[in-house]
């Protein structure tokens, strides 16, 4: 505990592993486009994991999520 007091407010930094094909970092997610069988609708604002699944929030393009 007194070591990491010591880094306390510091910043750390990661390398980014890459994951295997189909596999995503949901902050890559983020900002993407939304569509289906007519075209794009909205991007994806956020990522939300309730432990059994992922839930998506689109913000569609009249600007409701």
């Amino acid at each position: 505990m007194t070591s990491a007091e010591k880094m306390r407010g510091m910043t750390l930094y990661t390398e980014k592993v890459p994951l295997p094909e189909g596999r995503y970092y949901i902050k890559d997610l983020i900002g993407l486009k939304a569509v289906d069988e007519s075209g794009a609708f909205g991007k994806l604002t956020d990522v939300f994991n309730t432990g059994a699944n992922d839930i998506y929030e689109i913000k569609t393009d009249d600007g409701k999520t």
